[in-house]
């Protein structure tokens, strides 16, 4: 009996199985490899975090310098900063370039040793802004002239990352914030780090400074959506989870008076340090 080959139309419903399996399965495997990246980026978040308690118990307590440009103008020096970052400070550079880790003081002194820490895996190839200008290209996208990723910045900008605002700096010396007392007692509360968003065209700002201004006035830093609708945090007890982007919205809501608010003893944002939380005059000078 002669062999029988496979029809035009059995071809086509067999193409056209495959092609209905393919639609249904190619989003979950995206899916899951989203899911594994924001495992990724709670792993770093909790690592980071605890490089962070790590380097306050070797220093009397104190977090390391988290902002070049506000406590280098508050200190009247260039401090290392731990992201590496190299924007303002007095007598430093007012360029707004790609952070550095390896130049940070977590990564020089040993607390953070692999530069993989600072950087989320969804964040590769995204492009950086500071004020509708792009500051940070992907590793695949051309750099402008004149512009280097010096040594294979992962990401193509360095960190993913940044402290909390209210835990960055105080106005009066050692400048830095004391961990164990800007948190007793509500260390589970207080947002210590954030994946924050790169910033876009639009002048939204992103990762540059190496904190995250939530509670001002003049705040333009996004907590983004990269993840699923929302972001990766981390808090000062030392966990880190996944948080929707209306969340952290609205918990920023709670916070009220803008710059003002040093006097105003409503303020009840959980995320404020202890001296806001409970109201103190001046709380740029304690804690």
């Amino acid at each position: 009996m002669a062999k029988r080959g496979f029809t035009l139309i059995e071809l086509l419903v067999v193409i056209a199985i495959i092609a209905i399996l393919a639609a249904i399965l190619f989003p979950v495997f995206m899916q899951a490899k989203e899911r594994g990246r924001q495992t990724t980026c709670c792993s770093n978040l909790k690592q980071l975090t605890t490089a962070m308690f790590n380097y306050a118990d070797d220093n009397n307590g104190l977090l390391p310098v988290s902002s070049r440009r506000r406590m280098g103008n508050l200190a009247g020096g260039t401090p290392i900063e731990w992201t590496g970052s190299t924007f303002g400070g007095v007598g430093g550079d007012t360029r707004i370039v790609p952070c550095d880790p390896r130049r940070g003081s977590l990564h020089q002194l040993g607390y953070a040793r692999g530069i993989g820490l600072f950087n989320c895996p969804s964040d590769m190839n995204i492009p950086c802004y500071y004020g509708g200008r792009k500051i940070a290209w992907s590793e695949q996208a051309s750099w402008p002239a004149g512009v280097t990723n010096a040594g294979g910045l992962p990401a193509g900008f360095g960190v993913s990352y940044s402290v909390n605002e209210d835990l960055c700096d105080k106005r009066a010396k050692p400048y830095t914030v004391k961990l164990a007392t800007a948190t007793a007692g509500r260390a589970s509360q207080i947002l210590f780090l954030i994946h924050e968003k790169r910033g876009n065209a639009d002048g939204l700002d992103g990762q540059n400074d190496g904190f995250y201004q939530w509670w001002s006035y003049t705040s333009v830093d996004d907590p983004g959506d990269i993840h699923w609708e929302g972001t990766t945090c981390s808090f000062t007890d030392g966990h880190a989870r996944w948080i929707a982007k209306k969340e952290i919205l609205r918990t920023q809501a709670l916070h009220t008076g803008g710059v003002t608010h040093r006097a105003n003893t409503q303020c009840r944002c959980p995320w404020h340090r202890n001296s806001y939380f409970y109201g103190a005059p001046d709380p740029t000078t304690t804690d």
